[in-house]
């Protein structure tokens, strides 16, 4: 019985702290999200060699990987 209320308390450490990595990530896409224009945006340095389809590219990529990481982080919180 000890043993299993120990198994119990060191698994709300853990999901405290992967909690808190889901809010981490949560606000960096919100901040991606509103920021986009400025941060995937064409270049508009000396040449803008940056296409707009490459800056959507790569937006997409960014996006596609915090869906897969926030995913990763809800099923470990909801698995421990």
């Amino acid at each position: 019985m000890i043993e299993i209320l120990a198994a119990a308390r060191s698994t709300v450490g853990l999901k405290v702290f992967f909690a808190i990595c889901l809010i981490v990530v949560i606000s960096a896409a919100i901040y991606f999200v509103r920021n986009r224009k400025s941060i995937f945006g064409g270049r508009t340095g000396d040449r803008g060699s940056d296409s707009p389809a490459a800056g959507n590219l790569r937006m997409w990529m960014v996006i596609l990987i915090l869906i897969h990481v926030a995913a990763i982080l809800f099923i470990t919180i909801l698995e421990l």
